[in-house]
């Protein structure tokens, strides 16, 4: 009596299964069978948050947990390495202070729409200065022209003389901070404004020209923007 060779059947069941995925293939096509996994996979998701949604809606705040806890802990990182950018900023344009001014939501209008905010988060700046990271917290830009004008032109630099043609209100602020000359350039993450990398000056002598000026503006808000978006 002639055995079976050891492995024969498996082999004859693989065969099998091919021959009979070819057929369902050729009957169905790929995209049809492609979508009845996607319809299935969706009825299950359906069904898991369906049946239990205090364990789906579990697993989904840990998920957002985990994913926000991660990113502090980048930005913790990153830190010293945002600070040292500022300081170079500011020794390489010889400024008073220098400074980031973040985006982000601070509610909702009654159309859904977002109220677009900023919060001074970093700043170098000398002893001399007052102007304190306390006082620029949940800033409305809607309140100040200039914020759209450096979203539709990507930077302004000049004196507080020019700044009152363009945001009077902003201008006037920074007056009673000593302020003579001040700039701004945008800084993007992805796919959204990060926010701007700016500068001050309380008087007129160290002040260099506005092309080096953006050249060093746009020089460290590339060094810095990665940094802030943690893709480092």
């Amino acid at each position: 009596m002639e055995e079976t060779p050891q492995g024969s059947n498996n082999a004859g069941n693989v065969v099998g299964w091919i021959e009979r995925i070819v057929q369902i293939v050729k009957k169905y096509g790929l995209q049809q069978i492609f979508m009845s996994f996607l319809v299935l996979f969706i009825a299950i998701m359906v069904g898991i948050f369906a049946f239990n949604p205090n364990e789906a809606l579990k697993r989904i705040e840990k998920a957002q947990n985990k994913a926000h806890n991660e990113a502090v802990m980048k930005r913790i990182k990153n830190e010293p390495k945002i600070r040292e950018g500022l300081m170079n900023f500011k020794d390489e344009t010889k400024s008073d202070r220098t400074f980031i001014l973040e985006t982000h939501n601070g509610g909702s209008n009654l159309a859904n729409l977002p109220f677009l905010y900023v919060d001074l988060t970093y700043s170098e700046p000398k002893n001399s200065l007052t102007w304190l990271e306390r006082e620029y917290r949940n800033v409305r830009l809607s309140h100040y022209p200039l914020a759209s004008y450096i979203f539709n032109n990507n930077s302004w630099f000049g004196s507080i003389d020019e700044l009152k043609e363009i945001d009077e209100e902003l201008a006037l602020r920074l007056q009673k901070e000593d302020v003579m000359y001040f700039g701004m350039m945008m800084m993007y993450g992805e796919y959204n404004p990060l926010g701007t990398i700016g500068l001050v000056y309380s008087d007129e002598y160290h002040v260099p020209t506005k092309i080096e000026i953006k050249k060093a503006m746009f020089k460290y808000s590339s060094i810095i923007a990665p940094l802030l978006n943690n893709e480092h």
